[in-house]
């Protein structure tokens, strides 16, 4: 699957990676996430004057936030909660519940094996 924005709480986004079970990114609100995901949008493509190309853009990005408001990540098949319980995001790779995911990952901005 490898990577999608999983919504922690009621305020912090982080991009979670599939392959290591834990976020990516550290935490960040709804202005910080807009400005990530067109940016790692705007990444893929290599003619971004194309006005074409911008319309696909924020196509892409408002598709992507619709799923995250829904369903609380960007994820096709699957709910935030979801990754919350099957995550290795702790040390040594422990699971975190929620509140530690957004202590160490949103609040601390430092990485748990750190």
């Amino acid at each position: 699957m490898g990577r999608g924005i999983v919504k922690l709480g009621k305020e912090w986004y982080v991009e979670w990676s599939t392959v290591v079970d834990a976020p990516v990114t550290f935490g960040m609100n709804r202005d910080e996430l807009i400005e990530y995901l067109f940016e790692q949008e705007g990444n893929k493509w290599h003619d971004l004057d194309d006005p074409r190309i911008l319309e696909i853009i924020e196509r892409d990005v408002a598709n992507r936030l619709e799923r995250i408001d829904q369903k609380g990540t960007s994820f096709y098949h699957y709910r935030s909660n979801d990754f919350v319980k099957h995550n290795r995001a702790g040390k040594n790779e422990c699971r975190l519940d929620l509140n530690q995911l957004i202590y160490w990952y949103c609040v601390q901005k430092k990485d748990p094996e750190a």
